[in-house]
């Protein structure tokens, strides 16, 4: 099968979560024997094209100022679109992407949209409140790229629109890849302590990840390797999970929206 992944608002020369997501995704396609070609953000001085992990990538919009301008890709898709001649279009969405689901809904492609943060406006909200004061577009654009589409892959069906219908969903749970697991890797390779030594690692989750199993698992996978328990620190902003243990955890309120992890 020809596929055609649409993820404009991703520079896979990036090192965050969405760039390894977008890797893992294509490179997982085109080991399953389909023909895959990646559309994303281009950086300035990137080739437009290339291989990557046995797919395609076309870099677009190279050097866009803002992130609210990324549906100017829409020309670079479309070109795309019509070249490769996809047999299914995947779009990871983004606010203002949609660039790949237009497409697709014009030339009878089927479109699979993959929903990674919500597709919905949580009442209350900076955003929620600007968007009503603009006359809602883009809840309006939101919606408009729901019902385009022929099927959702999600880790939640909770950050979906009511009137999606059900069967059109498929709820998966986002995982890692295991093959690159370093099980011979000891601790004399590892940072141990908090001193020199040791390392930071800050990290963004909001409730739809399963950030609760994230913080268990890095206290679970730090612990036998550290001389000290170690610690994990969580700026709470929406749902307080139940945790165990004194120290383990901090908390702190603020506005709603993701929350931040960290380990040491």
């Amino acid at each position: 099968m020809r596929i055609l992944y649409g993820a404009s608002d991703i520079a896979l020369s990036s090192n965050h979560g969405g760039a390894v997501h977008v890797r893992e995704v294509a490179g997982g396609l085109a080991d399953l024997g389909h023909a895959v070609r990646a559309v994303v953000n281009g950086r300035s001085g990137e080739p437009t094209r290339s291989v990557e992990h046995g797919f395609d990538v076309r870099r677009v919009l190279r050097g866009a100022p803002a992130r609210q301008l990324r549906f100017l890709a829409f020309p670079a898709v479309a070109g795309e679109v019509r070249t490769f001649r996809p047999d299914a279009i995947i779009e990871r969405y983004y606010e203002f992407g949609g660039q790949a689901v237009v497409c697709g809904k014009r030339r009878g492609i089927p479109v699979i949209l993959e929903v990674n943060s919500p597709l919905v406006e949580y009442p209350g909200s900076s955003k929620e409140r600007l968007d009503r004061l603009l006359g809602s577009s883009l809840r309006r654009w939101r919606e408009c790229l729901a019902r385009s589409v022929a099927a959702f892959v999600t880790p939640s069906t909770a950050i979906l629109p009511g009137f999606v219908p059900r069967e059109k969903v498929h709820e998966i749970p986002w995982g890692a890849n295991t093959e690159r697991f370093r099980p011979d890797v000891t601790r004399a390779h590892l940072a141990t302590s908090r001193g020199s030594r040791g390392r930071r690692v800050r990290r963004q989750f909001s409730s739809w990840y399963g950030r609760v199993s994230t913080a268990f698992s890095i206290r679970r996978a730090t612990l036998p390797h550290s001389p000290r328990p170690s610690h994990v620190s969580w700026n709470r902003r929406n749902d307080r999970p139940h945790l165990a243990g004194p120290r383990a955890y901090t908390w702190s309120r603020n506005s709603p929206g993701a929350s931040t992890v960290t380990a040491w």
